[in-house]
């Protein structure tokens, strides 16, 4: 059993971040009951920030403002409860944003003068049965105004593979094998779409992107230090409709196939 506790602070004296601050705390109890391990977590955290000097004054062949702004306050509360003998791990998020700096629909930099809040819960948890593995992870998530931030209310991710390791009687060799899939997933919303004059991404009402499954399948090999792999990703690809944006008018890339190696040496 043990019990930790954080905290920090930063206060910016001079320079263009004069009179900024971050301060934050957390706190963790961990607590052992026979093989279950239960461990606690909690946090909070305050900044007052300026924005950075390009989104009040810029100017470029297609964009030009110079604009006052007011220091970005960000309010965060977060909980988070680990069950590692059972796998199983929720973390919740609380944000509060005041003076949130966003690029609207013209790709201009404003500042949304109220407040913005912010809710996400985490939920992860891994199958074991026998051979088979299976890590499964949603996120929900809620934005009080999406006209300023916008986000998939539902995400999922899988990973599902099977695992076993080959044993070489003759040369006494281990090689592990790993067999699976992906898979993941979100609902459908109003994804950003990008600005390359300013590589930025910025607020669309044109057309909701998402609801659209993504699907991989691969091969994970291990022997002493060297890992191997293969990797099919977006097998679906034209299985459905071919709605698989990333942000607006970039297409995520077909399916295609991946491979790479890691070779460990020591002295």
């Amino acid at each position: 059993n043990a019990l930790k506790i954080n905290l920090y602070g930063r206060y910016y004296l001079s320079g263009y971040q004069f009179s900024d601050y971050q301060l934050s705390g957390n706190i963790e109890l961990m607590i052992k009951q026979g093989k279950n391990i239960y461990n606690f977590k909690g946090e909070a955290s305050n900044e007052f920030i300026k924005p950075g000097f390009l989104y009040s004054k810029f100017i470029s062949n297609n964009f030009i403002w110079n604009q006052s702004l007011k220091q970005t306050n960000i309010s965060n509360l977060s909980g988070e409860l680990n069950l590692s003998s059972k796998k199983f791990v929720i973390h919740a998020d609380y944000y509060l944003l005041r003076n949130l700096i966003y690029f609207d629909t013209a790709a201009y930099p404003r500042q949304f003068q109220q407040g913005l809040s912010v809710l996400t819960a985490v939920a992860q948890k891994e199958f074991i049965i026998w051979k088979l593995h299976s890590l499964n992870k949603i996120a929900w998530q809620q934005v009080s105004n999406p006209d300023i931030l916008s986000l998939p209310v539902l995400s999922l991710y899988s990973s599902t593979y099977l695992e076993h390791e080959f044993y070489f009687r003759a040369t006494e060799g281990r090689l592990l094998a790993m067999l699976g899939f992906d898979l993941f997933y979100n609902t459908s919303y109003y994804a950003n779409a990008y600005m390359p004059p300013l590589a930025v991404f910025y607020q669309q009402k044109e057309k909701q992107l998402g609801n659209y499954p993504y699907f991989d399948v691969f091969l994970n090999l291990k022997l002493k230090r060297v890992r191997f792999f293969v990797k099919y990703e977006h097998v679906n690809s034209g299985w459905i409709d071919r709605n698989f944006f990333t942000a607006l008018h970039y297409p995520k890339n077909q399916r295609y196939l991946k491979l790479g190696i890691s070779w460990t040496f020591y002295d």
